[in-house]
């Protein structure tokens, strides 16, 4: 039997045929796990997410597809997505109406996103949220994502709920307020300015400051908190701060709130509440004896009353004088042996 060859050129041919079809393949596959990019024009009805024309009119962001909107857009999105990634440009502003969810890899913004819905990761992916210099994130319901970075000058408002898997980072210039409910799965390091605003802080990993924490809610750090130098934590009276303060070359300022666990290094200062400033009107102060065992008893006349002296002849709780706080703007003069009591600590004044 004889056997034929294929001249060599025809086999260069043919591998070469073979290189191109790969490559061909390659880039569908690229193509289909790396999306396209969008850019918003607003050229269609000016707020739909499914219409064309508001992309320039090749087709609208898909769940593998990049959504970028330029300044000057100002779209909010009313129905469901999945996307891959949304960046918004400085001067954009972006909604995330009520009851819409959008489930996403990513949001990079150095304009406002406002979201009043919710905002997710998708199954088995992990969900970044970056907001870089001069960006805005405003947060009043859910967020459900990985991890939250913050650049310089930029700002976080949370009056919703913020779960965070991983880590949350605020680098020298950002600014983030939580008025309600931060949970962070992993370690929190913060460079700029971190304000807890009444609201509740839990972070499962290392809380490390090297800028500003003030504290009128709930904080609670399961690792330890490491201040660092430079770093100042200021808690406030109706301030709860629980976790390890390793305060190396920072400074700690509790002001009449509560820190629970130790607080070692550094400069700690523990002040304590002033309950009263300088009595307006001596003629009309009221004398009033309490002793340590009085419990909520019959309350003196304090009507037409500016200034009220308690003998206390026992240490007393702040608790026990509540209603009468509450009646008035009254100034008050303590006599005797006794202390005013504020969750066990004596009050100075």
């Amino acid at each position: 039997m004889k056997l034929s060859l294929l001249p060599k050129s025809n086999l260069i041919s043919i591998f070469f045929s073979k290189k191109v079809f790969l490559c061909l393949v390659f880039l569908c596959f690229v193509g289909s796990v790396f999306g396209a990019e969008y850019v918003w024009t607003g050229g269609g009805d000016g707020s739909t997410w499914t219409d064309v024309n508001n992309w320039g009119g090749s087709g609208y962001p898909g769940e593998s597809d990049n959504a970028t909107f330029s300044s000057g857009a100002e779209v909010t999105i009313t129905s469901n997505i999945t996307v891959n990634q949304i960046y918004l440009n400085a001067g954009s502003k972006v909604t995330c109406d009520s009851n819409v969810t959008i489930s996403l890899n990513s949001i990079i913004t150095q304009g406002e996103f406002l979201n009043k819905g919710t905002l997710q990761k998708r199954e088995n992916v992990s969900f970044i949220i970056k907001v870089e210099a001069g960006g805005k994130l405003i947060n009043e319901n859910k967020i459900i994502c990985t991890d939250i970075e913050g650049l310089g000058n930029s700002n976080i408002t949370n009056n919703g709920t913020i779960e965070a898997s991983g880590a949350a980072t605020f680098q020298s210039g950002a600014n983030f307020t939580n008025a309600d409910t931060l949970y962070i799965g992993g370690a929190m390091t913060n460079v700029g300015t971190f304000s807890n605003s009444g609201g509740t802080v839990t972070v499962k990993g290392t809380t490390t400051n090297t800028g500003t924490i003030t504290n009128t809610g709930d904080f609670t750090s399961e690792g330890e908190i490491k201040n660092n130098d430079g770093g100042k934590i200021t808690n406030n009276s109706s301030g709860t701060i629980s976790g390890n303060i390793n305060n190396t070359g920072g400074t700690v300022t509790n002001n009449g709130g509560t820190i629970s666990d130790e607080v070692s290094g550094g400069t700690f200062e523990d002040n304590p509440i002033v309950v009263y400033s300088t009595i307006d009107s001596p003629d009309k102060v009221l004398d009033w004896t309490v002793d340590s065992s009085w419990k909520n008893g019959v309350k003196p006349n304090i009507s037409g009353k500016t200034a009220v002296t308690i003998t206390l002849n026992g240490d007393v709780n702040i608790s026990d004088f509540q209603a009468f706080f509450s009646e008035g703007n009254k100034t008050i003069t303590l006599n005797g042996t006794g202390n005013l009591l504020y969750n066990g600590k004596k009050i100075y004044i």
